[in-house]
């Protein structure tokens, strides 16, 4: 192999969510430890901090039919999650509403 050979994954992995992107992704995706941890049954949600792979794990399962199991993403922007917070600050969700809401965001 040539140096020149050497495929650079993206510093973002927003980008393996393109349909000509996908192949790149199963090429260089690493299953760690945690890859099995993400099939289990009792697995909901994958919790981490910035550039610690979520994306691109979502990208790899949404990508791919992984164990019988087709995946989707549904992104919430910071501008919706500030449109929850200004309306729960102006009154317009009490309590019962507001947990309401967030149980429905994060069963999707």
């Amino acid at each position: 192999m040539n140096f020149t050979d050497l495929q650079i994954p993206f510093d973002e992995a927003e980008n393996y969510f393109k349909p000509n992107n996908k192949e790149k992704l199963n090429r260089l995706f690493y299953k760690d430890r945690n890859y099995n941890k993400l099939l289990n049954d009792t697995t909901y949600f994958l919790i981490g901090e910035k550039g610690s792979g979520k994306t691109t794990y979502c990208a790899y399962f949404c990508n791919n039919n992984v164990n019988n199991t087709r995946s989707r993403r549904y992104p919430i922007s910071v501008d919706d999650y500030n449109k929850i917070i200004q309306m729960k600050k102006d009154g317009k969700l009490n309590y019962t509403h507001y947990v309401t809401l967030w149980k429905a965001i994060l069963s999707l």
